[in-house]
């Protein structure tokens, strides 16, 4: 089962889970680590960020990454909404 800081942009600071790191370290910690796996990945098998690419028109997710960039995209979307509404 996948946690649901998964997808949360940042970590709480109340919900970091690690004595000894503040939640801003474990977050760019997470971050870190995603880059350096997906750009592993890319380098790999450069069809794969074409497919990614592909999936933010279709709203497909067929990977983690493809389900985190779907909820960012939705997040964004609402933000600027909320940021146009008078």
């Amino acid at each position: 089962m996948t946690p649901i800081e998964s997808v949360d942009l940042r970590l709480r600071a109340d919900n970091h889970f690690c004595e000894h790191l503040s939640a801003s370290a474990l977050t760019f910690a997470k971050y870190w680590v995603f880059l350096n796996f997906y750009l592993a990945s890319f380098l790999a098998r450069p069809s794969r960020l074409m497919r990614i690419l592909a999936s933010i028109w279709t709203s497909r997710e067929d990977s983690k990454l493809e389900a985190f960039v779907q909820e960012t995209k939705r997040r964004l979307k609402v933000s600027l909404r909320l940021a146009q509404t008078p």
